[in-house]
């Protein structure tokens, strides 16, 4: 162990100690106007004078203690209390890390430079020894400073972490919950509904077979069974929802012509085409459009695809439906409106469920599920669903993209 100093070198010290506690409120004073000056301490211009003040002449008061009794090496327990706690001063005050070390550094150079001279200009030079081991002690009694400040900080921002943690703990739980009894609530509703609409459709098929009905009355109860079969899909639509909200949807897959199941949704949808006076046409460029895919949902989503468009369109308007094969040999259908242009935060958020989406021409929109629906459908079939806007400020463009099936070779003749 390296030997104590000479008796007067231990005086010089602990004379040094004695003038930081006499200048005390002088060395806090410049502390704080120099913190103050610093344009890269930002957190100071929110604080008064007094909270920048707070601990400081009790740092002055600990290191003039361990100044008065020094040793060869300075154990980090002394430097503690005040000194020690002045990162979590600092960190409630708002201070990054950052501006908390800038600070210690501008005071460190403050008591090596001016302080110090300010002493020795006072009671005399010290001995090139003893001022060396002046500033050796302020090094390292600010160094513990520093360090203490970076763990506090650390410590500090875990435990702000961990809080975070268990708050958003809690919130999904409560979503977790409130997600739960969505889904159970639509899965009840969506059954109480489906329940009156089987016999209104079993009763309109069976009359419209009777061909001695009037063409009125026929018309009438295809009316009525079109209608009853849109609410039966938003039905399905509202139970969909509920399992896509649980996860991706479980799908029954059989080898399925997807030409055909545009030519039968727009079919399905040539009434409700025909009464907004919109046109609409369909062009099957595809050569390979056979998927292994579930044909009734297939179908329901490029229903919403077409009636997405009507909704939005005036009347006479004109809708173009378009399947092709990408050169990637995927399939491609692609449904244009010259409906209202569209945003693109919009089209990014346009298959979310309970986004409203593009307003109709009379002010009006829907609630979404059945694009949100919709796009469930398209991935479950390990495809996608896109908006962009067709033109600037003019109609929008919704496109499917479905991976289709390798063609099989037809076995050999025996």
């Amino acid at each position: 162990m390296t030997p104590a100093g000479p008796p007067q070198h231990s005086l010089a010290l602990a004379n040094f100690g004695e003038f930081i506690i006499e200048r005390r409120e002088d060395i806090t004073r410049y502390w704080v106007a120099a913190v103050d000056r610093s344009a890269h301490i930002e957190a100071s211009e929110d604080l008064t004078f007094r909270q920048l003040r707070d601990h400081l002449p009790q740092i002055c008061e600990e290191l003039a203690s361990v100044l008065q009794e020094p040793t060869p090496e300075l154990p980090r327990t002394e430097a503690s209390r005040p000194s020690r706690v002045h990162g979590r001063k600092r960190w409630e005050q708002g201070y990054r890390l950052d501006e908390v070390l800038r600070e210690i550094c501008i005071i460190r150079r403050d008591f090596l430079g001016r302080w110090l001279t300010a002493f020795q200009e006072q009671r005399g030079p010290m001995e090139s020894a003893t001022q060396q081991k002046a500033k050796q002690i302020v090094d390292w009694f600010f160094d513990d400073v520093m360090i203490d400040s970076a763990v506090q900080f650390v410590e500090e921002q875990h435990q702000q972490m961990r809080d975070v943690h268990s708050a958003l703990q809690r919130q999904t739980t409560r979503a977790e919950a409130a997600t739960k009894a969505k889904s159970e609530f639509l899965g009840l509703i969506s059954h109480d509904l489906r329940t009156p609409l089987a016999p209104i459709l079993l009763e309109a098929t069976a009359w419209l077979a009777d061909r001695r009905l009037p063409p009125a009355l026929r018309e009438t109860l295809a009316m009525i069974r079109h209608n009853a079969e849109m609410e039966a899909a938003l039905v399905d639509d509202l139970l969909d929802a509920a399992r896509l909200i649980e996860g991706p949807l479980t799908i029954s897959r059989r080898e399925t012509d997807v030409q055909e199941c545009i030519t039968a949704a727009a079919q399905f949808c040539a009434r409700e085409f025909a009464g907004k006076n919109i046109e609409l046409s369909v062009e099957l460029l595809a050569t390979r459009a056979t998927i292994a895919g579930d044909t009734t949902r297939l179908r329901r989503a490029l229903r919403t695809l077409l009636r997405n468009a009507a909704n939005v369109s005036r009347p006479g308007a004109h809708v173009e439906v378009l399947s092709r094969n990408t050169h990637h040999g995927e399939l491609q259908i692609s449904v244009t409106d010259t409906g209202g242009g569209i945003e693109e935060q919009v089209a990014k958020g346009l298959f979310e469920p309970f986004e409203h989406g593009r307003l109709s021409p009379y002010g009006l929109h829907g609630v979404g599920v059945s694009r949100f629906v919709c796009k469930g459908i398209i991935e479950a079939h390990g495809g996608t669903v896109t908006a962009a806007s067709a033109r600037t400020g003019c109609g929008a463009t919704l496109t499917i993209t479905l991976p289709v099936s390798e063609p099989t070779e037809a076995a050999p003749p025996r």
